[in-house]
């Protein structure tokens, strides 16, 4: 019986998502661990600036290697998506962005903003995970970094930050006005990024905003997930890819730290206009 509902519960959920089903199914808060590939923090910046065009930069934070345990540990986490609770190592630091990816400097890269909440500073949504790869590619060359899209498990790491808890910045719900936009808050849309506090290791809108778009395929579970921080990606071209963190119309439930969800690569969501992302710049060591 336990195993139909779990089977009903993953088909009624990429079934929303338009996706096809798969057979396949720490430290202290404050402080980010100390890098275990043999290359200390104090050979890198905390913090580095990436020129894009017209005068604007993207800002990222570096994020040291470590360990945690990635999903949820509740009861009915794997129905939920975000079991079974596992281990991963993440082996080598990198840097995250600081903010969401605004509207100007998908602008600037992109020569175009598709956005629905207008805004220069507001996060670029109705986008497609496909877009969201071609931002990455040109800002590559731009900036001869190599930029791209957090793996769901780095995003989570990142989201964390050193805590176990159901929220980056502990359990209570009733903080969560401090940290997010959310459905009790948003008044239904999008807000500038960095108008909340930011988590642990100084990232802004992890909770909340727009939904992020991850490297990763969707796989319902995290049963045969890599445990070293790699994106999970289908051996076929899949046609889903996870999003991570909630947005400005989701529920406390949504905004957790394992939360998890399907969207189609190809589909600019225009019904929701809820789906945006950060970047990742790989650590390039002297």
């Amino acid at each position: 019986m336990k195993s139909r509902l779990m089977a009903s519960v993953a088909a009624f959920s990429l079934l929303l998502s338009g996706c096809k089903p798969n057979s396949q199914s720490g430290p202290a808060p404050s402080e980010q661990p100390q890098d275990e590939d043999g290359v200390g923090t104090r050979h890198t910046p905390a913090e580095i600036v990436l020129p894009l065009r017209d005068s604007i930069n993207l800002e990222l934070v570096r994020i040291s290697a470590g360990k945690f345990m990635m999903g949820s540990p509740d009861e009915d986490s794997e129905q939920r998506q975000e079991g079974p609770i596992h281990e991963v190592t993440i082996s080598r630091m990198f840097y995250m962005g600081k903010y969401l990816v605004t509207q100007e400097q998908y602008a600037a890269i992109m020569g175009e903003n598709p956005s629905r909440f207008t805004g220069a500073r507001r996060p670029v949504e109705q986008i497609s995970w496909n877009d969201a790869r071609a931002f990455c590619e040109k800002a590559s060359k731009i900036s001869g970094r190599a930029v791209r899209l957090p793996s769901e498990a780095e995003w989570e790491y990142a989201c964390r930050a050193g805590t176990n808890t159901q929220f980056g910045f502990g359990d209570d719900r009733r903080l969560l006005g401090k940290h997010a936009w959310y459905r009790m808050n948003s008044d239904g849309q999008t807000h500038p990024v960095g108008k909340k506090k930011p988590n642990h290791w100084g990232l802004y809108d992890m909770n909340g905003n727009v939904w992020e778009f991850c490297q990763d395929d969707w796989y319902f579970d995290y049963r045969g997930a890599p445990k070293d921080g790699a994106a999970r990606v289908h051996p076929k071209d899949w046609e889903c890819c996870v999003c991570r963190g909630g947005s400005w119309a989701s529920t406390p439930d949504s905004l957790s730290s394992s939360s998890r969800m399907p969207r189609r690569k190809d589909v600019r969501d225009t019904d929701h206009s809820d789906c945006g992302f950060r970047v990742v710049v790989e650590v390039v060591f002297p």
